[in-house]
């Protein structure tokens, strides 16, 4: 290796290191609680199953209780039963090994990257993809998005894609020749792991089906047209079992809306979508220069944009992803797409300028800067969510609760059922519908609480004064 290489090397590795304890360190300075998502339903039943129910039980009565919301999530009742339960009282230490559990996923994504990298180009020294496994971890946390899975415990986004990388892992098995049960089993598992886990999973199946079709007419061997077969078989199945369950909670997945909400998903739906578009242009411009056949070369380039465009298609239906935390999944794959350029980009003018994956590595120590301010910000608005919690139980046990309305603005739904729980009134704290008036009862107080991810001021509020404020939480009483 050259100077620069060996300067390469270890910048990106003291950067990848950086965020690694910087986040831990974040969670000294706030210590995190119980988020104001699902964890306000999972705690009490998770850690009274935990003690004395076996998991079996537990996990059948969850799946049987889920039909009633239009789901069917048996993985992420294991997950629940394994993790509220034993940590049900140490909020700090479960966020602690959630941390963990997401670096690990962070490494794993990052890891098959680089292997897909090799399969891309296996004419490069060694070497020279070490460095791309750790911008690959890097760029996970300059994914804002990505955050989410740091702060809430119970987003199943994160078995989603744990159990989407054994798949991963298997489809490179097979592309490099590695065609044996282990490597079939690995795709198909993953995929039906994850598909147990969330719904959105379905995204898996068209990328992984596309790419053993092309395996199987690159190397004629019926073994991928069999498993590709049971593969769409998979995906017609749950996509019609989904699609024909949805009652309550999903009920607001309407294919019909898809154009609608696309359009007026704003850039955290377009910008993706043509970023992947873009990058499998590269693909296809570089396949072509290159004059190779080999097709599966191509295949292991195009799996990240198209890992990502089937998840924005798949999520656009729903209406609460416009502007929500449920993009986090696709910043794995976008980071693949942003990450692939950069690899294109540095082989491209490796002859002419030697320093241009130098040049990349020190714009993400720039870009870390106001990324581990938003990481930081997110974890105070974390932290502070259980003072607002505090405020609001002194108030209501001063003022009383039966001459009272309370909102939180849409799409924060479990987070006003949380914030019920933990003040001890249920139900006491309703979501506000987008572009409805907040409710007039004369002699009431009217209280209006006000998080990170729901600002909006609803109309028909006005003359408020505000009673708390503390970092992105608001509340605000009105007459």
């Amino acid at each position: 290796m050259n100077k620069a290489q060996i300067l390469e090397n270890q910048l990106v590795k003291f950067l990848a290191a950086l965020w690694f304890v910087g986040v831990l360190s974040v969670f000294i300075f706030y210590p995190p609680y119980w988020a104001l998502m699902d964890d306000a339903s999972h705690l009490n039943e998770a850690s009274a199953g935990f003690f004395k129910l076996p998991l079996t039980w537990w996990v059948s009565h969850f799946v049987k209780d889920d039909f009633g919301w239009g789901m069917f999530r048996p993985m992420y009742a294991v997950f629940i039963y394994l993790f509220y339960g034993p940590f049900s009282n140490s909020p700090a230490l479960g966020y602690f090994v959630l941390a963990l559990v997401n670096f690990s996923i962070f490494w794993i994504w990052a890891l098959l990257f680089e292997r897909s990298l090799k399969c891309w180009k296996p004419d490069l020294k060694p070497n020279s993809f070490v460095i791309y496994r750790y911008l690959f971890f890097i760029f996970c946390f300059l994914f804002s998005p990505n955050f989410t899975l740091f702060f809430f415990a119970s987003l199943q986004e994160r078995l989603v894609l744990l159990f989407g990388a054994l798949a991963f892992y298997g489809m490179l098995e097979l592309t490099q020749n590695n065609i044996n049960w282990k490597s079939i089993f690995c795709v198909i598992t993953g995929v039906l792991l994850a598909l147990f886990s969330k719904a959105s999973a379905l995204f898996l199946i068209l990328p992984i089906f596309l790419w053993l079709l092309i395996l199987c007419m690159s190397e004629e061997k019926p073994i991928f047209l069999w498993v590709s077969l049971v593969l769409i078989c998979l995906g017609i199945g749950f996509g019609y079992f989904f699609l024909s369950i949805r009652t309550g909670y999903t009920s607001d997945y309407k294919l019909s809306l898809i154009f609608s909400h696309f359009f007026h998903g704003g850039k955290r739906f377009t910008t993706p979508f043509w970023f992947a578009f873009a990058t499998i242009g590269v693909g296809f411009f570089d396949w072509r220069v290159g004059k190779t056949n080999d097709v599966k070369k191509l295949t292991a380039f195009l799996s990240w944009p198209l890992l990502l465009l089937c998840y924005l298609i798949i999520m656009v239906p729903w209406r609460a992803a416009i502007n929500y935390y449920l993009i986090t999944p696709g910043g794995m794959f976008w980071t693949g797409c942003k990450i692939l350029l950069c690899f294109y980009l540095a082989t491209l003018f490796a002859k002419k300028f030697k320093y241009t994956l130098l040049i990349i590595i020190l714009i993400s120590f720039g870009v870390s800067i106001p990324s581990a301010k938003k990481f930081i910000d997110s974890a105070r608005d974390h932290h502070i969510a259980q003072e607002a919690v505090q405020f609001l139980r002194n108030d209501f046990q001063e003022n009383g609760t039966d001459r009272l309305v309370a909102r939180m603005s849409y799409p924060c739904i479990e987070a006003s059922d949380a914030m019920s729980f933990f003040v001890g009134e249920p139900k006491l704290i309703q979501v506000l519908e987008t572009g409805n008036s907040f409710p007039r009862e004369p002699g009431k107080r009217r209280l209006l609480i006000v998080s990170p991810e729901c600002s909006e001021i609803p109309g028909g509020f006005n003359s408020y004064r505000e009673i708390f404020k503390h970092g992105s939480w608001r509340i605000y009483e009105s007459a």
